[in-house]
């Protein structure tokens, strides 16, 4: 989990000189693919954490309220990375932020999806 975020705030924060921009030859606005794709890990990855968490210390969470505060967690932190950048040399875009909410909604989903269907108990994952 830790590396993962150590990962996008690099990702988030290290600037990119045009000339790198230009030989990507990335499509317009992909860098909201990445984002949605990087938020998406992370809500996934913080909803096991969270579960794993509260099973461990028998203080479960309604499915609803996990999710609620995952997604404000997320969100505060996906707006404090955004605020950030301009340190680093990097933009201040909210629509960066809208997609890294987005990428979390979409993380989130996963994670309970998976768990409604018993993946992680039949991996042997879950008790």
């Amino acid at each position: 989990m830790v590396c993962y975020w150590l990962l996008m705030l690099l990702a988030f924060h290290i600037p990119i000189s045009e000339e790198v921009a230009e030989e990507a030859d990335l499509p317009l606005n992909s860098d909201k693919t990445i984002h949605v794709v990087l938020y998406a890990g992370f809500g996934l990855l913080l909803s096991g954490t969270l579960e794993t968490y509260g099973r461990r210390r028998a203080r479960t969470m309604p499915t609803a309220a996990q999710a609620a505060l995952l997604l404000a967690v997320v969100s505060v932190y996906g707006y404090l990375d955004e605020f950030t950048q301009p340190w680093t040399g990097r933009r201040y875009d909210l629509a960066d932020f809208a997609a890294d909410v987005v990428g979390a909604v979409v993380g989130i989903a996963i994670y309970q999806l998976l768990r409604a269907l018993g993946l992680f108990r039949r991996l042997g994952i879950e008790a």
